[in-house]
């Protein structure tokens, strides 16, 4: 069952607003969670807002590029806009990317932490993004990012 048939069901059931009568629901699902607390910009069009807990019990190197040290203590004024953000992760050109170390290759691409002010922006210089035509590494045909952003998890 769909999202929008459960829904349309609960409505019958228990005279819940139709959806021309229920305000506008933004939509609150992966990649982009609106309360996410993690900015995660892979190409200037791909970008990910994910929670930062989730995120750190699910991987050693998440666990360490979004230390709670390193948070930002958003303002009370970046609060009332409604910015969330208080990590930026980049994913940039890893330095040591294809060097062999104990058999094992470094990837040729890093997530990078990027400093943020208390109103949720970037400070200073940060590294160069990849562009879209070079994700991963190699040329990646238009139709293979529009076939995998149309898959639907529910």
């Amino acid at each position: 069952m769909s999202r929008r048939e459960h829904y349309m069901l609960n409505t019958k059931y228990y005279g819940m607003p139709t959806p021309a009568q229920a305000p506008p629901v933004v939509q609150d699902d992966f990649p982009h969670f609106t309360d996410g607390d993690v900015l995660i910009i892979v190409t200037p069009s791909r970008r990910y807002k994910l929670h930062s807990d989730i995120l750190r019990r699910s991987s050693p190197t998440f666990m360490a590029l979004l230390d709670q040290d390193a948070a930002v203590d958003l303002s009370r004024n970046a609060k009332k806009k409604g910015v969330t953000t208080r990590y930026r992760l980049h994913m940039v050109q890893n330095t040591n990317g294809g060097v062999r170390h104990a058999g094992i290759e470094t990837p040729a691409h890093a997530l990078r932490r990027i400093p943020l002010d208390e109103s949720g922006s970037t400070v200073g210089d940060y590294p160069v993004l990849l562009g879209d035509a070079n994700e991963n590494g190699r040329m990646v045909p238009q139709w293979v990012l529009v076939s995998y952003s149309s898959i639907s998890l529910g």
